[in-house]
């Protein structure tokens, strides 16, 4: 388990940041004491750990010959099939009994639930939504950036959702997730445009082809800096 948690560490660096943000926003709401602070912390922590792992494995698991083709590291390659069960229902497991020692899990069980589901359709085949055009990007921008947030707005506010007195707030924050994420898996699959054309990876960056990819790569730009500009300004 610690070298899933330290491999392909996207979920420290993505799903973490922003489910403590979710977190904080809840707090600014709602000031919490010093044990429900360690309380809402711990939960965050263990849960998203878990998610953390169950998507890069599980993705992995059906990368395993691209990743060949294309000389990447892939998590899953070496392992039994038991090995893999065993892992996907750890981290599972790791992902929802946390919550259930909640208030009020109802709302966090559901939106990682969501997010459960999204990383199960974006990475099995047949219907594989990674490889199916404006799905892979829309959908990672839902996993990989809204929902981590929300779910642990859910887990800050005492009695879910319906307490908060700013919900516009979190609306446009949730906004600006969602654009961001839109925007940072575009700018990873230009990055991996060479690898997953090697590895026969066909996402939306590889279906384009290479001269609509410099175009794309300079709307990115310009969006990342005028969506950088709106939150500096929200």
């Amino acid at each position: 388990m610690f070298r899933l948690l330290t491999k392909k560490n996207e979920w420290l660096l993505y799903h973490l940041p922003l489910s403590l943000g979710g977190l904080y926003l809840a707090w600014l709401q709602h000031p919490p004491g010093g044990a429900e602070f360690l309380f809402d912390l711990g939960i965050t922590l263990l849960s998203f750990s878990g998610s953390g792992i169950f998507v890069r494995y599980y993705n992995d698991i059906f990368d395993i010959e691209a990743d060949t083709r294309a000389g990447k590291k892939n998590l899953a390659a070496r392992d039994t099939l038991r090995a893999r069960i065993w892992i996907l229902l750890s981290s599972s497991m790791l992902v929802f009994f946390p919550l259930l020692f909640l208030p009020n899990p109802g709302w966090p069980i559901l939106l990682m639930a969501l997010q459960h589901t999204l990383y199960i359709l974006y990475s099995t085949p047949p219907l594989r939504w990674k490889e199916r055009k404006l799905l892979g990007p829309l959908a990672d921008a839902l996993y990989g950036h809204t929902i981590p947030f929300f779910a642990a707005y859910a887990i800050g506010v005492d009695q879910g959702l319906a307490s908060s007195h700013s919900l516009w707030v979190v609306v446009v924050v949730l906004s600006l997730f969602f654009l961001n994420g839109v925007l940072n898996i575009l700018s990873h699959q230009l990055e991996d445009a060479k690898a997953d054309e090697k590895g026969g990876n066909r996402t939306l960056v590889v279906q384009l082809g290479h001269d609509r990819r410099t175009g794309l790569s300079k709307i990115l730009w310009w969006s990342l800096l005028v969506l950088t500009f709106m939150t500096l300004l929200f």
